[in-house]
């Protein structure tokens, strides 16, 4: 009975075809940390993290593919942070056991340091010792009540930290095991309003909780932030 298997010289042409396109994919992924590094250099003054911008090129490669978009995502996450991180060193304050959910976000090259709470996390940003903060997601309905909007309650009416994005960007839950990225969800705050991006939503504090409102406005009253949707 003759086998299906491959013969040794038809497995070595797949090998050599692999290391082809690895070769090709090292090189593309050097060539735009040369060119998100040149265009770093235009910035000024701007912000280096740019989640709407992030978010943007993650939705056009999710419908430019037949990849999954777990794929993308975790492909692309470490790619955009090594541009960030070239331009400047990235320090991230984690709240909570989401330790693994930063580490995924922002790769191996952020500094990742832990606090013992989210209020204590924000304060850290807020002070300057982060560039980040990772707190539980706002589905977290006690912890947001006990820390997070307790944080606003008492904060200065200076605005000091923004809420920027949501980790996952893609549904951390779907119906599509492929397309499921098992992490526990966690908010994004910056110490800059986030860039507007083609999907967003913006969080406003309101009468002791969180009102959800379509689209960009980081100059609504008591803005908390803006995150964005795939």
């Amino acid at each position: 009975m003759p086998s299906n298997k491959p013969s040794s010289d038809a497995l070595a042409q797949f090998r050599q075809a692999i290391d082809g396109l690895d070769s090709q994919i090292a090189q593309l992924i050097g060539g735009r940390l040369v060119t998100a590094a040149k265009l770093a250099v235009s910035k000024t003054d701007a912000p280096h993290f740019r989640p709407g911008r992030e978010a943007d090129v993650l939705r056009r490669l999710a419908n430019e593919t037949d990849l999954a978009p777990a794929i993308i995502e975790g492909i692309w996450r470490q790619i955009m942070t090594a541009s960030l991180t070239q331009q400047m060193p990235l320090r991230v304050v984690v709240a909570g056991e989401l330790l693994a959910t930063a580490r995924w976000r922002f790769g191996s090259l952020a500094t990742l340091t832990t606090a013992q709470t989210p209020s204590h996390a924000l304060k850290n940003l807020a002070d300057n010792g982060a560039d980040i903060a990772i707190l539980p997601h706002w589905q977290n309905e006690a912890v947001w009540r006990d820390e997070v909007l307790a944080y606003f309650g008492r904060a200065a009416a200076v605005k000091q930290v923004w809420l920027v994005a949501q980790i996952p960007f893609f549904a951390h839950e779907t119906d599509n095991a492929s397309d499921a990225i098992p992490l526990t969800p966690a908010a994004v705050f910056g110490r800059h309003p986030p860039d507007a991006s083609a999907n967003d939503v913006t969080i406003i504090l309101q009468d002791g909780g969180l009102h959800f409102k379509d689209g960009y406005h980081p100059e609504a009253d008591r803005v908390l932030g803006v995150f964005q949707k795939p």
